[in-house]
């Protein structure tokens, strides 16, 4: 029953998953991170490998607008397609603009926070993390989308010292 009641709520996501094994990666989550169940609470944490850093929020990376996010009819696993060769993986491809907010020091939240402030309505891809309840708790602190027309004009516009 308490299995029951996980997937009926922020564990739909990891239906896909073994759930035999205490971490889970791939999917919806970007490397370097794994979806953690707590030892004493069993509830889902999210730790990154690389920095050491864990949270409650799942990590909310955009997808790389050259990739759509699938899933099986057979298994439900989520997998994402190239656009423009087909090619597919499992590994979730992040967005380039993002990385490079991050890679400038940015905070996942605040290189999030610009990211959707340059590009506006784009979808995010998140493969069914925006259905998990701490994620839509960040997603609400994000600057309200702008339209597309918006995002282009702001992109194309010169600045006001540009010469």
């Amino acid at each position: 029953s308490r299995l029951l009641d996980f997937f009926a709520r922020d564990g739909a996501v990891y239906s896909q998953y073994d759930l035999s094994r205490r971490e889970l990666a791939g999917g919806a989550l970007p490397a370097p991170w794994k979806a953690v169940r707590s030892k004493t609470t069993g509830k889902v944490y999210y730790y990154n490998e690389e920095t050491q850093e864990s949270k409650w929020e799942p990590p909310l990376y955009p997808l790389h607008h050259d990739w759509v996010a699938e899933t099986s009819p057979q298994t439900g696993a989520v997998f994402y397609v190239n656009k423009f060769n087909g090619k597919w993986q499992w590994e979730r491809p992040v967005d380039e603009h993002f990385l490079d907010l991050q890679g400038a020091g940015h905070s996942d939240a605040e290189a999030l926070r610009m990211w959707r402030e340059r590009h506006g309505q784009v979808d995010l891809g998140l493969a069914g993390l925006e259905d998990v309840e701490a994620c839509k708790v960040a997603l609400s602190k994000l600057p309200a989308p702008t339209s597309d027309a918006d995002a282009v004009v702001a992109l194309t516009a010169p600045s006001a010292d540009a010469g």
